[in-house]
């Protein structure tokens, strides 16, 4: 009887394929150079607001996921 169950899951266990709907880059590469701006809720932007540049450096792979 364990042998049986043993070969049963195993065969569930190979039946569930993966998912190829999925994105194919699991890190898309989102790196450059990017104007930001903004202000606050409840804040004039003559109070506060902030602007400037952001660069975002590339992602590796190798560095799994933060």
């Amino acid at each position: 009887m364990r042998l049986f169950l043993a070969v049963l899951v195993a065969c569930l266990i190979s039946a569930c394929g993966g998912d190829s709907s999925g994105p194919s880059d699991v890190f898309p590469n989102a790196a450059g150079v990017y104007n930001v701006s903004g202000s606050f809720d409840g804040l004039s932007s003559s109070d506060a607001h902030f602007e400037g540049t952001r660069f975002l450096a590339p992602h590796s792979s190798a560095a799994g996921t933060p």
